[in-house]
């Protein structure tokens, strides 16, 4: 660095960095804290701030508590520019302000009001600057100032959003500027960083004794009268950040709170609360959001918006959209619509493809009634489940106790062991020589095939026996599972339509599809139950909608999904208002 500056010249992005890189590692640093003023000019500089210290980890492991920006308004950053001058002797710039300062100083006193003979040091500090003897810096003129405000807000202070979305309102300041002079900024400021006199400027996590409920836990212990701010939620509102941070979204309980950087945050039990206590910023690296596999349930008495609010949250979180009517509609729409249904199997040795059996596939056509749950397949082929056909079970056969027959159960039980082992051998037999003739055939086919030979002509083309593939009933389709017997978790879906009962609820669990969240949309009105919903199905279809039967048939549903899935995993949202 000094023989860059001996050198005349300006000390490199990578000198500067390794300057800063000691100086907040430097023990004054790193435990009375520091500012970094930054230099935001542009000076066809390779990368932003923000990237410089990434790529060079200047922070270390220490973490920014505040960010102040300044903010001003284009025109008088130029105004304010255009009155900076500077002394030709040492090139110490000043502004205005700072000049207006020298001029209106009172000089001191005493007693009697005669002036105080100063010493000469103070003297030359307050020496009033006559504006020709100074000189303006080519760095401050209109064009040059366009420059840096342009490059600030492109890329520099996009990239600082980065930082930025890791803190809150009140370890987020900005100060509006203008008007104001610098004493009136830094005072400002100051109230920011340390608005409530019992906090350090440098956050710690508390507990929040006695709040009683939500709105108590922001005034709890807070001297509002004495100038201390009251608290306000995190941008985790009412959910755990402790359990968010693991996937799991958990409302918190005001019994089990903690303050931190003057944002209140709530978790679901004590453990929660202790974890956050000893390292919140662990928890808060990141902006909240919602864990990517989530699964949601939507369930709801017609015309409630169930299918509105799918199609809603789908586009909000990017959850894939399981309707589940409308996939077996499709789905077999696409079957009736073959000339010929293959078989329905997963095999890769022949046509086939995942739909119903013909006898399944005719009971449909028939009108008869069909079990909903059997087009759980369908559903998992589109969500890109893996599947497999169903391994065939196992039969326990209790062998009879020998012992304890007579002389002639014995030989009957003989008689009927031997007559088995014949049948199995003789089994064994055609089902090898059929294998080998099948095998034998398949080898003469190549060998043709490879010598050009007609296969018709030699009678060896494949026969229908060959090639036949089961067409296996719908049910015999099941999730495959790894080598311990698990099935994929599947996640990132919102799902209506299904289930209905408690049946359905089985063999969605059988199928791995479980919910983390179900959502019961209703009308929660208790003037008047089921009136919008009601209003809003009057002109909807040629039927007449029965609130009362809608509700009810909702309601069991309702029931038999709290005693399945779980009572704690149910939320009921008023369906009535606006989208």
């Amino acid at each position: 660095m000094l023989a860059t500056l001996k050198a005349g010249g300006a000390p490199s992005e990578e000198q500067i960095c390794e300057m800063l890189v000691e100086m907040v590692a430097s023990p004054e640093a790193q435990t009375r804290g520091f500012v970094i003023d930054l230099d935001f000019a542009h000076h066809d500089k390779p990368h932003s701030w923000f990237r410089r210290f990434e790529r060079n980890n200047i922070l270390g492991d220490q973490e920014l508590t505040h960010v102040v920006e300044m903010l001003e308004d284009n025109l008088e950053i130029k105004t304010k520019t255009a009155d900076m001058f500077q002394t030709p002797d040492n090139g110490q710039v000043f502004s205005k302000w700072e000049r207006d300062v020298r001029v209106n100083r009172k000089k001191p006193v005493d007693d009697d009001g005669e002036p105080i003979e100063e010493e000469e040091d103070v003297v030359a500090k307050w020496k009033i600057l006559n504006r020709l003897d100074l000189v303006t810096r080519v760095c401050d003129n209109e064009d040059n100032v366009q420059n840096e405000i342009t490059y600030y807000e492109s890329p520099e202070r996009p990239e600082v959003e980065e930082w930025l979305v890791k803190l809150y309102a009140s370890t987020f300041i900005k100060v509006h500027a203008s008007g104001l002079t610098p004493d009136e900024i830094a005072e400002s400021v100051c109230y920011r960083l340390k608005p409530n006199t019992t906090e350090p400027v440098h956050p710690y996590a508390k507990l929040i004794e006695g709040g009683g409920d939500f709105a108590g836990l922001l005034s709890q212990d807070v001297l509002v009268d004495e100038g201390q701010m009251p608290r306000q939620y995190s941008l985790w509102r009412t959910t755990d950040p402790v359990s968010l941070s693991k996937s799991k979204v958990a409302p918190g309980l005001p019994e089990w709170s903690a303050h931190y950087a003057n944002n209140v945050f709530v978790f679901e039990d004590e453990k929660n609360q202790k974890e956050f206590l000893t390292a919140p910023r662990k928890y808060l690296s990141v902006a909240p959001a919602m864990p990517k596999d989530f699964r949601v349930l939507l369930v709801g008495p017609r015309g409630a918006g169930v299918s509105s609010q799918a199609v809603a949250m789908n586009q909000h979180y990017g959850w894939r959209l399981v309707d589940f009517n409308k996939i077996v509609r499709d789905k077999l729409a696409e079957i009736m619509a073959l000339p010929i249904k293959p078989p329905n199997n997963l095999t890769t040795i022949g046509p086939c493809m995942v739909c119903l059996s013909n006898e399944e596939l005719q009971e449909i056509k028939d009108g008869k009634p069909f079990p909903a749950w059997k087009f759980l397949p369908w559903i998992m082929e589109f969500l890109g489940v893996p599947l497999m056909i169903k391994p065939a079970e196992v039969k326990t056969v209790v062998e009879p106790d020998v012992d304890a027959m007579n002389d002639e159960e014995k030989k009957a039980h003989e008689k009927e062991q031997k007559k088995k082992a014949e049948e199995k051998k003789k089994k064994e037999k055609e089902e090898f020589e059929a294998k080998a003739a099948k095998d034998d055939r398949a080898r003469r086919r190549a060998e043709a095939t490879e010598a050009g030979q007609d296969l018709t002509e030699l009678g060896l083309e494949e026969t229908e026996e060959e090639i036949k593939i089961d067409d296996l009933p719908i049910d015999q389709l099941v999730v495959q599972t790894d080598a311990d017997g698990n099935m994929p978790k599947i996640g990132q879906i919102v799902m209506f339509g299904f289930p209905q009962t408690e049946l359905h609820i089985t063999k969605m669990k059988e199928y791995g599809l479980v919910f983390d969240r179900v959502i019961y949309l209703n009308d929660t009105s208790e003037e008047a139950p089921g009136k919008e919903i009601s209003t809003r199905m009057a002109n909807v279809g040629d039927f007449v909608f029965e609130w009362e039967e809608e509700s009810a048939k909702a309601q069991k549903v309702l029931a038999n999904v709290k005693e399945f899935i779980g009572e704690d995993n149910v939320v009921e949202v008023d369906c009535c208002g606006t989208k």
